[in-house]
Parts: C-alpha cells; structure tokens; sequence
C-alpha cells in the first residue's frame, strides 16, 4: 500500500519536504511503544480526504492485535467524534457531552458488549488503554471559544493528571481548523489545569500525496491507456493535482477521471463532483425506488438540514 507520509507540524506548517519527513504510522506505533514518554498526546493533522481516520484505525487496530498476542500490552478504544452528540440538551441548559456521554455514544454504535466508559476510563488512567478520538474539528466548529476549550478540557481529562507517564491518547484534527503554529499551540495548551508543555504532545501534519506516490496508486489501479492520458492530465491540470493529492479522493478520480477524458468535455473539480455522485448513483441503479434525480434534491435537503442542526448523522430511531 502507498504509505502515508507526515512531517512534525510543531516545527512548521508549511508543506516542504524535509529530510525527517515520516511515515505515520510506523510514528504512532514508536509512540505508543515508548516508555516513561513525556509526550501523552498524539495529534494528527490533515485536510479532508488525507488519511486522519484511516491511519487512526489502523493505528487500532494494530495496537490490539499486539493486545490479543500480549495482555500486557495496551488495548485501544477508536472514538469517531462525529457519531457524538454535540450538544446535550436539558431542561434548563445546553452542554457539551461528558467524557462518559462521549464514549457511551460510541459503544452503543458497536458490538462491544464487555467494557464500559467506566473501565475505559480508568484503564486510560492506569496506561491500559490508548484512547483515539478522531474528528476533533467536527465538534469544535459547533462550539463558541469557552465551549472549545472545554470540551478538549473533557477529552484530557482520560488521562491521569497527577501522573501522565505511560498514558497515550490520540487527537485528530483538519490542518486549517488552527491558522497558523502560534494557534494551533495556543489551543493544545491552553489549560493550566493539565499542565500541556512543549513536550507534552507530539503534532505531525499528514502530506499530500507527491506525483510519485499518485503515480504509484494510479499504475496499479488503471490499465496502460488509461493510466497514460490520466497522468497527462493530472501533469497539465493545477486543480485535478490538487484533489489527487488527497489519498481518498485519489481512490474516487481513479475510476472516474478516463470516463471524463473519453467524454472529450472540458474537466474541472466541479465536472468530477458531479461525476462522482453520478457514479455513486449509477452502481446502485438497480436498487432505486426513487428516482436519481430526486435522490440528488433529497441529498441537498438532508445536508441543509443537518447544517441548521449542527449535526452529523440522523438517528434511525
């Protein structure tokens, strides 16, 4: 697989380069493994589509698979933020979620029948557990500044705050959530109650993919046609560059981007959009009850909704 590459993002945020570039997960897997770390946080950042989510599970997955082979090795809990409820509403006022509401949510969506927050907590606490929390920004971007530092106070608080050595927790967030270094420091540290120094947490930036590693994907994905006239263009074209990029949007260009060329229209980012949501519709063609067309009106009405309602999901219930 083309390996996800990252650079420390404590040292600049800028993507050049450098020679003590990484690959992120091999990172993560030495960090978790380090004993007596002063750095108890990971943080990853990335824009949309670069690899937050996917490098997080496998990051758990990995850590459990050492778990099943070692007891003696943490086990490691993967809480997408976005399946949270953002605001909790009372009779008298609204909050943010609780670090139970939080993990509670999460394992009512799962399998897992045999842990509770409880446990997870107090494993966190003991070293036992890693704990990710993936998708920070989805929540932070509903929140005025009190609220922001309080629910990041809410995630801190599963680490034990009197000793943090040996505990491990892991942030995800969207590069452009912080406009530069100074915020993204600004953030991460502010809370004397946690005592968060220069050492306290380790920031790496997920980057693009290089032409190298898109050609890497598209030659195993494309035949020798299509894999020649999809690099030309993605050579000739800034913006299709831009999107490929990103590793999953790189995964969507590659089916769609021949069928663009072969079509002889002109292709921008906005052409293959509507592309990709054809093709997402056109693989279900069969199974359709409602017409594509007013699949694509309801789609508008259903993100609409969701947007007034600073939600990420819509419960079946």
């Amino acid at each position: 697989a083309t390996e996800v590459i990252i650079k420390n993002s404590t040292e600049s945020l800028d993507n050049k380069l450098k020679k003590n570039d990484v690959v992120l997960i091999d990172d993560m897997i030495n960090w978790a493994s380090a004993k007596k770390s002063a750095q108890s946080i990971y943080v990853i950042l990335g824009e949309y589509g670069m690899g937050k989510t996917f490098s997080s599970r496998v990051f758990a997955s990995k850590i459990n698979q050492a778990h099943k082979n070692n007891k003696a090795n943490p086990y490691c809990i993967y809480i997408d933020l976005r399946d949270v409820k953002t605001i909790i509403q009372t009779p008298t006022q609204k909050h943010s979620p609780s670090l139970e509401n939080i993990i509670d949510d999460v394992l009512q969506l799962s399998d897992t029948k045999d842990v509770s927050s409880e446990k997870i907590i107090k494993d966190s606490k003991q070293g036992k557990a890693i704990v990710v929390f993936d998708g920070l920004d989805e929540k932070l971007v509903h929140y005025d500044k009190d609220m922001k530092s309080q629910f990041l106070r809410t995630l801190l608080y599963i680490l034990n705050q009197s000793s943090q050595e040996n505990q491990k927790i892991v942030l995800t967030c969207r590069t452009h959530y912080f406009e530069n270094l100074k915020s993204q420091n600004s953030f991460l540290r502010d809370n004397s109650r946690f005592d968060l120094g220069d050492d306290s947490y380790r920031a790496m930036e997920i980057l693009p993919f290089s032409l190298e590693q898109i050609t890497e994907y598209l030659d195993k994905e494309l035949d020798t046609k299509d894999f020649n006239s999809v690099i030309n263009l993605i050579n000739k074209d800034d913006n299709i560059k831009t999107i490929a990029q990103k590793p999953l949007m790189l995964k969507y260009l590659s089916p769609i981007l021949p069928k663009l060329i072969s079509s002889k229209s002109k292709i921008t980012s906005s052409k293959f959009y509507e592309a990709l949501i054809d093709d997402s519709l056109n693989r279900d063609n069969e199974k359709h009850t409602i017409s594509k067309r007013h699949k694509k009106q309801l789609l508008k009405e259903v993100a609409y909704m969701l947007y007034n309602e600073h939600s990420q999901r819509i419960s079946i219930d």
